[in-house]
């Protein structure tokens, strides 16, 4: 079944509600962009160190080894990693969740707030769990079949929106049902894996500028990919809601 929307339809309607009020898409791009911005930091630090020590030459297969011996000397630089990329996490996943707002109720009150209310005790272990299990999932995967965990990616990508839908309902999910989410994103994004690649490619461009910019860019570029993942995602829900989250 394909969505009501195309990709290019879900993009100019992003353009449209970011166009409408620029202040609050601004807003809720500050705090993935410290973020990113760290990221870039922690990297080129890493390069750095790296290039001073290595020796490189036009031996690609050493300079990966010299890189993974830098990595299993300094294992403080997987965990800083680590943690940056689930600090990034977080922070998108509330700007995520404020899209979805946004697009049904049209308006947010308090946009910075909105952004970071996934650090609230309603959201924040929960998303942690459920970021972590998908991380291990991918890392395992990643060492068997590539193909295969691209799939599976795309099919848990709507996890977090599934949760901020389960968590405002007169019944929150509790405990352990948290882990039903997986299992929702999964039926939910059956038949829309492609959709959401090719959604995922049409911003090659605007991830390459952001690239250059160092992460600076980001300031709107993550609010007009936030919004679009949650047009696409009420898409579905506006499809199968009624199907799948029961």
């Amino acid at each position: 079944m394909v969505i009501s929307k195309n990709i290019g339809q879900i993009k100019q309607e992003a353009k449209r509600l970011l166009r409408s009020n620029p202040r609050t898409a601004i807003i809720l791009g500050i705090a993935p962009t410290i973020v990113i911005v760290f990221l870039f930091y922690l990297f080129a630090t890493l390069t750095t160190r790296w290039l001073a020590g290595a020796q490189v030459g036009n031996d690609y297969n050493q300079m990966y080894q010299q890189m993974q011996s830098l990595l299993i000397q300094n294992p403080q630089y997987q965990i800083y990693t680590l943690e940056a990329l689930l600090a990034y996490a977080l922070v998108a996943t509330g700007v995520r969740f404020s899209m979805l707002t946004w697009i049904r109720a049209h308006q947010l009150d308090h946009p910075f707030a909105d952004s970071l209310q996934v650090f609230t005790g309603t959201y924040f272990f929960r998303v942690i769990v459920l970021w972590l299990s998908i991380f291990v999932v991918t890392e395992v995967g990643f060492s068997w079949f590539y193909v295969f965990i691209f799939y599976l990616t795309y099919g848990l990508r709507m996890t977090t929106f599934i949760l901020h839908d389960l968590m405002t309902r007169q019944q929150p999910i509790k405990g352990w049902q948290t882990f039903k989410t997986l299992g929702f994103s999964w039926q939910l994004m059956r038949g829309h894996k492609l959709q959401l690649f090719l959604l995922d490619c049409s911003f090659l461009g605007w991830d390459l500028f952001n690239l250059l910019t160092y992460g600076c860019l980001s300031l709107y570029v993550i609010p007009y990919k936030s919004l679009s993942y949650a047009i696409f995602y009420q898409e579905l829900i506006d499809q199968q809601a009624q199907n799948i989250l029961n």
